[in-house]
């Protein structure tokens, strides 16, 4: 018959998917995370991965890589373990004994190996160990010192140094990473009002980019190498309306931190006037013939020098000059104008609070 057969084939086929279905069943799998000799049959063994860090230190995962060559084909693993109060561990199992391994640390970042990174081991059946110990966290310690030239260091309390108008203020700013992990830092400091950026810009080492002047600030990138110091420096000029007695700085600051740095203060002296000249003679009254000494000093009362100094002193309309007597000390300059009858001292550049002496003639008295 013709259905006969058909039947019988599938009633067959159907006894040989169940009996594979048995097969299979009965064949035990592989475990999860082992190798394809240990399932099938080579012995194997395990790395116990440990990571140790100081007690008290924050929850933190750390990547072991292994690599394991032999005569199976090699063997490339990635496992994390976190760390938790202090120790965190892991097995990997189903490594063939006769493999060579090699275990790789990858610390979080911020965290050193204080031990040999990476490290020789060979599966054991008991687990063998691995042990990677770690620093506390690195961390970088930055702090900034500003200094100036002319020098802005004053004492608390006390007025700070004097610049005059048009003068030129050079601000260094040293910062330092005592840390013991490089970080990429910004230094930011702020131009004085009543003054301009007059550049001047100076990186020692080179800035990791270049500086920016803006919104009245003027910012430095840099590259703090762990326990490295570096130089920043910049100009300012000093306006030429600034007000006597404006007070001109501030502390500048460094980021991430963020760490400030100390003040360096200046204070705009305006150089007053204050050319004082005094005369006296050597008698009230003198007969004709007589001679009379003439003496003049001059001093310096006001804030700054002053240069170009010169006195001139009429010969009195009753009294004719005596040759060759008007005199100063050097480099004071004296002589006698006939055409005008009097007598001029050129004496040259007086500080502040200086007195030049020693100006004087004679005259003799006429017949009145």
């Amino acid at each position: 018959m013709v259905r006969g057969p058909a039947r019988h084939g599938a009633v067959s086929a159907l006894l040989c998917a169940c009996l594979l279905a048995a097969v299979a069943a009965a064949a035990p799998a592989a475990a999860a995370g082992t190798s394809a000799a240990a399932a099938a049959g080579t012995a194997t063994g395990s790395l116990v991965l440990r990571a140790i860090t100081p007690p008290g230190a924050p929850r933190t995962p750390f990547k072991f890589v292994i690599s394991c060559t032999g005569d199976a084909a090699p063997i490339e693993r990635t496992v994390v373990v976190r760390v938790v109060d202090g120790l965190g561990a892991a097995t990997v199992a189903g490594i063939p004994l006769d493999m060579a391994c090699l275990v790789t640390d990858h610390p979080a970042a911020g965290w050193r190996v204080e031990t040999a990174n990476p490290q020789a081991a060979v599966a054991s059946a008991a687990g063998t160990p691995v042990e990677f110990g770690h620093s506390a966290p690195a961390a970088a310690t930055l702090s900034l010192v500003k200094t100036s030239d002319p020098d802005g260091a004053y004492a608390p309390g006390a007025a700070p140094p004097p610049v005059t108008r048009g003068s030129l203020i050079t601000y260094t700013l040293t910062y330092r990473n005592a840390g013991d992990l490089p970080v990429t830092a910004t230094v930011t400091d702020a131009i004085p009002a009543g003054t301009a950026y007059a550049g001047g810009v100076r990186c020692l080492p080179a800035c990791a980019s270049p500086p920016t002047v803006a919104a009245g600030r003027i910012r430095f990138t840099v590259s703090a190498g762990a326990d490295e110091t570096g130089i920043l420096s910049y100009a300012v000029k000093v306006a030429d309306d600034a007000a006597d007695g404006d007070v001109l700085g501030s502390p500048a600051v460094i980021e991430p931190g963020p760490a400030g740095s100390n003040a360096v203060l200046h204070r705009v002296s305006v150089p007053r006037a204050g050319l004082r000249v005094t005369a006296a003679v050597d008698r009230d009254s003198a007969p004709a013939g007589a001679v009379i000494a003439y003496a003049i000093e001059v001093a310096n009362r006001g804030s700054a020098r002053q240069d170009g100094v010169t006195v001139t002193d009429a010969v009195p309309a009753n009294a004719d000059y005596v040759a060759g007597s008007a005199t100063c000390a050097a480099p004071c300059q004296a002589s006698y104008d006939a055409g005008n009858r009097s007598v001029t001292w050129r004496v040259g550049s007086l500080e502040a609070d200086e007195i030049a002496t020693g100006l004087s003639f004679l005259a003799r008295a006429r017949a009145l």
